[in-house]
């Protein structure tokens, strides 16, 4: 880490590129909180459908959180964080719910399209 000059004659260990060393943790924590998010909906369903079940359930979110958080910059920029957390949100799910019904054939009810954004955003 370099140091900058904040004013004249002082140094400091603090630059804008600081947060960018904690993105590994944070897109874990992401992924995390999609695998939580299927497996409790797995358990309020009482469903048992196996690995295939749940990662038919999975990649659509998996793809969707992350192809948004690209786009967004929201691992990378170190601006507007909460701008960039809520896009990421509404256009990661939006995204999920589109490929879960294209490639998937599974129905997408607007309930579950509600409490995947309320959940994701939460977590």
């Amino acid at each position: 880490m370099r140091a900058v000059r904040t004013r004249p004659g002082t140094l400091t260990n603090v630059t804008r590129d600081a947060p960018r060393r904690h993105v590994g943790w944070v897109v874990t924590a992401d992924a995390a909180c999609l695998l939580v998010f299927v497996a409790l909906g797995r358990t309020s369903h009482s469903l048992n459908g196996g690995p295939g079940w749940f990662f038919a359930v999975l990649w659509p979110f998996a793809v969707g959180w992350f192809a948004v958080a690209a786009l967004t910059r929201l691992y990378t920029a170190d601006s507007r964080l909460w701008w960039r957390a809520a896009a990421t949100s509404l256009g990661g799910v939006t995204l999920a719910l589109v490929l879960r019904a294209t490639f998937t054939s599974r129905a997408t009810p607007v309930t579950f399209g509600i409490v995947a954004l309320v959940f994701l955003s939460l977590a």
